[in-house]
């Protein structure tokens, strides 16, 4: 599930969302479908501002390559819940 959050100081976040029972990581073919999403954003957007992925996840993500190139946060379901 994809969500685009447009902000006020020129950012677009992206936001993905993935539920799993165990930790999330990201693999190689959702990290090459994130990178073809966000790319896809930045052409379609035509003020050229700065694309952002933000990972929404039951629990926190597990930070491998993958995650550490594409993900500019993490949040979590108990974040979301404050």
């Amino acid at each position: 599930m994809d969500m685009v959050i447009e902000r006020a100081d020129g950012i677009v976040n992206l936001c993905e969302m993935k539920y799993t029972q165990q930790q999330y990581a990201l693999d190689k073919t959702e990290a090459e479908k994130v990178t073809r999403r966000m790319d896809s954003l930045r052409v379609l957007n035509r003020r050229r501002q700065n694309v952002q992925c933000i990972l929404v996840t039951r629990q926190e993500a597990k930070q491998n390559s993958y995650y550490n190139n594409l993900i500019t946060r993490n949040l979590t379901l108990s974040d979301l819940m404050k």
